[in-house]
């Protein structure tokens, strides 16, 4: 088997990038926090949609940056809150997955995977 193009670290270093310009941007007011409460999180799943098997490389690789698998949907992993950011805004908590996606993107389409933001009302 061979390795994989991306490191844990490459991708820990791209999360910490994201979520450092999405306190940024909280701190400059870009995101607010007063609207519906809710959730937000990073969906990653295979471009085919096969199953990304635990015992596996990239199993174990998304496992260590904090991707844990969705129980309603196996073929799923998310990795909750990814922008860290202290606000309860579901839209605040959006925009803040979303810079964190803009960093991480790169690096989980070279592994053949795809990536979404994903989000719920509390």
């Amino acid at each position: 088997m061979t390795n994989l193009p991306v490191t844990a670290q490459e991708l820990k270093a791209a999360i910490e990038a994201g979520k450092s310009e999405a306190f940024e941007a909280y701190q400059k007011g870009e995101i607010v926090d007063g609207c519906t409460c809710g959730f937000a999180w990073l969906n990653v799943y295979d471009a085919d949609y096969k199953t990304i098997r635990s015992n596996g490389k990239l199993g174990k690789l998304l496992e260590e940056v904090g991707f844990d698998f969705d129980k309603d949907y196996p073929r799923i992993r998310k990795l909750w809150n990814p922008s860290k950011l202290p606000i309860q805004s579901v839209n605040g908590l959006e925009k803040g997955a979303h810079i964190v996606l803009k960093h991480v993107k790169p690096l989980l389409d070279e592994l053949g995977l795809v990536c979404t933001v994903g989000s719920r009302l509390d």
